[in-house]
């Protein structure tokens, strides 16, 4: 079985391109946080390469842009190809079969802002709790 699941945060822009046949393809990165610390106690990411087809493409180019968090599912392919001066060239990638989920930047920033003001709001009338900071 080659099933890949993936999370993430896009790495560039989203741009939609179409092959010559008239598909559409988006091709980009997701930088996924491994889930322990570096010995500098820091977290690390991994860039992966990611191929979305068709729907998908139009789905992702129209709702995600750079930073956005993604949760894609699709399969592992490895391809190979002969570069203009000769040399061989390996891609690996995910080729992105379905989009469970984005979480947009601004939408979720917002949301914060929203909690936090009402939190502010709260407090204000009530002055017995203090000013509370996210």
């Amino acid at each position: 079985m080659n099933k890949v699941i993936l999370s993430g945060n896009l790495c560039r822009d989203v741009e939609i391109a179409e092959t010559l046949s008239g598909k559409e393809v988006v091709q980009n990165c997701i930088a996924v946080k491994r889930e322990y610390k570096n010995a500098k106690g820091e977290y690390e990411s991994d860039f992966i390469n990611i191929v979305v087809w068709g729907n998908q493409a139009k789905y992702l180019s129209t709702y995600a842009s750079k930073g956005d968090r993604v949760e894609v599912v699709g399969r592992w392919n490895v391809r190979k190809y002969e570069k203009s001066d000769g040399t061989q060239q390996i891609i690996n990638e995910c080729v992105v079969e379905s989009i469970p989920a984005i979480y947009n930047k601004q939408k979720e920033e917002s949301k914060k802002e929203k909690a936090v003001n009402r939190i502010n709001s709260y407090n204000r009338n009530n002055s017995t709790f203090g000013i509370c900071n996210i």
